[in-house]
């Protein structure tokens, strides 16, 4: 936060409130294995265009992080 302040990416200050406080939070990690992203591109999906287009932009996010 203060490296972001101090190269101007935000001006929230709030942080610096001695009251500030981070919550720690236990979550579960949700992600689709190999074989699970081959199975949703392999789906005929060729009556819907507009669903054909965003499977194939979520496999391209899978691979690639986004």
């Amino acid at each position: 936060m203060n490296e972001a302040s101090y190269r101007n990416l935000h001006t929230n200050r709030e942080y610096l409130n001695r009251n500030f406080r981070v919550i720690d939070e236990v979550t579960d990690s949700v992600y689709l294995n190999p074989d699970e992203l081959k199975k949703i591109y392999a789906l005929d999906l060729s009556e819907n265009l507009k669903l054909d287009r965003v499977r194939d932009l979520f496999i391209i996010g899978s691979y690639t992080g986004l």
